[in-house]
């Protein structure tokens, strides 16, 4: 450093460091210890205390060397490697006052000195490596200018080119299965959705030096990018060759796919390496940039669509309210997945279709009933192999609700209503639907009856020592109001537990459940029973707070009855409405 005395007139100017360039001072030059002044010196007095100097170099009695330079070839961030060469063994150094015409950073090192900016003047080797390392993707020029009594005057210039060492796509997933193929549950978070099928998909490129370091800046014509579509397994199923690509790190490094995709798929890039512009000489390549294969994501349908419907069959086209519904043929919509051309989508199935689960189905009724309507329905899911799905419900244990008012038969006309919303197969935070159509809707059943049902049972007086038959009747309220039997009814079959309740401390009678009614085995003496039959919901009557198991009196008496043959009814409870 130097310093000018504004305390004199003289223009004194003192020198406390080191100066580089040409010095003129109208007063005194006064170096202090240490001092030294690189260049021409122009004073009137000049004072040099101890270990100063001027343009101070070791005498040397030999020919100042023409050392060459090689050209140095090396990744951004990374080594390029230069080296002064010249004929001599005595001088193994030698100061150049150093500039390049790059805006970045260069930087050098050698043996077992650390690294320091190259710029300036600078001590460097002779006959030795050099490392040189650039910020920049770019091809500079390095300008040693000799400051040294060893090296003949002159200036000498070589090329250093630094370019990127791999471009890497960066809109990759984090995870879709690479190793053993997609699986839905595994994947459905961490692969990234890029687009719907019938769409180009985003695509993106980022330029990393030595050490995955990303480079602020880099440009190139990228040729040969291959776009491939892969089904869950990771096969191939079809691709393309993308058009060619002006890539810029700065302002292009997002681009769109030149086809769209054509399916829902895996979908596999590759960017082949590349000579960069400035590198290239003739057909050769200094140093080619890497390139690069990922998985980026998937791509899912538009929507989805209802292809066609059936309407549920019951056996004897009849159901009783508080009985499990039972089909005798299913009620199914068959989905088909779509692309945004409205195309169907035979891919999506299998894994890519996991989430068309019950997790994401809805299937509700419709209907006119206020406790009925909106009703949920558990359903079962078939995939095909050519994408299209059956919705079906399942078996279960719904029923027709059955209250304590007893109503007329009605044809049933509840319908069904499908919805589908799958949100880890949407874009932009839009999930995987069905759209609302009357395609979506499909009756319950078709041609059967709800029925309010009642199990009767009548009573019965018997003589002892005499078997006798409690007729049990199923009843029913028809659509124009009249009390009916249901002749199908078999009473044998139904799941019933029948009790009998003496008046006094009488032994229990035989009791067995037939077709028609509740057989009675002979009993020695007179007596009377209340019977109970504890049945399921369906079959039970209503009372005031309740649905109640039927009843009926069993009667026994002593000696002949005035019944004959098969008279054995006293009267039939009237059935409660």
């Amino acid at each position: 450093m130097f310093s000018y005395n504004k305390e004199k007139e003289s223009g004194k100017v003192k020198v406390d460091g080191q100066l580089y360039g040409y010095l003129y001072a109208e007063g005194k030059l006064e170096m202090n210890h240490g001092g030294q002044v690189y260049g021409a010196v122009n004073v009137i007095d000049l004072k040099m205390k101890k270990n100063t100097s001027i343009n101070f170099r070791p005498y040397s009695s030999t020919t100042p060397l023409e050392p060459t330079i090689n050209p140095g070839i090396g990744y951004v961030y990374g080594n390029a490697t230069i080296r002064l060469s010249a004929d001599s063994t005595s001088v193994t150094g030698a100061t150049f006052i150093v500039s390049h015409d790059g805006s970045g950073t260069l930087t050098y090192r050698y043996g077992n000195n650390g690294i320091q900016a190259l710029s300036g003047l600078v001590e460097l080797p002779i006959n030795q490596d050099i490392q040189v390392s650039y910020d920049k993707a770019a091809q500079i020029e390095l300008s040693l200018k000799a400051a040294d009594d060893n090296i003949a005057g002159g200036s000498y210039i070589t090329d250093l080119t630094f370019v990127p060492k791999q471009l890497k796509w960066t809109n990759q997933s984090s995870d879709c299965g690479a190793d053993l193929g997609f699986v839905y549950e595994q994947h459905q978070q961490s692969c990234r959705v890029l687009a719907k099928a019938g769409q180009v998909i985003p695509l993106t490129l980022q330029a990393y030096g030595e050490g995955n370091a990303l480079l602020a800046e880099y440009s190139a014509t990228i040729a040969g990018i291959e776009i491939t579509e892969l089904n869950a397994n990771l096969a191939a199923v079809t691709g393309f060759n993308q058009a060619v690509v002006d890539f810029s790190q700065a302002n292009e490094a997002q681009f769109y796919s030149s086809q769209a995709i054509s399916q829902v798929a895996l979908i596999e890039a590759s960017v082949p390496s590349h000579c960069a512009p400035y590198a290239e000489q003739g057909d050769n390549c200094l140093l080619e940039t890497a390139g690069d294969q990922a998985l980026l994501g998937r791509t899912v349908p538009d929507a989805l669509g209802v292809v066609g419907s059936v309407a549920g069959q019951v056996t004897g086209n009849q159901v009783y309210a508080g009985r499990a519904l039972t089909f005798s043929a299913r009620p199914v919509f068959t989905v088909q997945a779509l692309d945004v051309n409205g195309q169907a989508l035979p891919s999506y199935h299998g894994e890519f279709a996991g989430g068309l689960n019950i997790d994401n189905i809805g299937l509700a009724l419709i209907s006119d009933e206020m406790s009925l309507d909106g009703t949920a329905m558990p359903v079962t899911v078939q995939v095909n192999a050519d994408g299209q799905h059956q919705i079906r419900v399942s078996d279960n244990e719904w029923a027709f609700p059955k209250g304590l008012t007893a109503f007329n038969a009605r044809a049933i006309d509840e319908q069904l209503e499908l919805a589908i919303e799958i949100g880890s197969d949407g874009v932009d935070n839009q999930p995987l639907t069905l759209p609302w159509s009357l395609d979506s809707r499909e009756a319950l059943v078709e041609n059967a009856e709800l029925r309010y049902g009642q199990l009767m049972i009548s009573d019965l007086g018997l003589a002892a020592e005499t078997e006798g038959t409690m007729p049990v009747y199923l009843q029913y309220f028809s659509q124009e109001g009249s009390l009916v039997e249901d002749n199908d009814f078999n009473f044998a079959t139904q799941p019933v537990s029948l009790v009998a309740e003496p008046e006094n401390d009488a032994g229990l009678p035989g009791l067995t459940q037939a077709t028609d009614g509740i057989e009675v085995a002979a009993y020695a003496e007179a007596a009377e029973f209340q019977i109970r039959a504890e049945v399921e919901t369906w079959l039970k009557t209503p009372g005031e707070a309740a649905l109640l198991d039927p009843t009926a009196t069993l009667t026994i008496t002593a000696g002949e009855t005035a019944l004959r043959g098969h008279d054995r009814v006293i009267y039939r409870r009237e059935a409660v409405r």
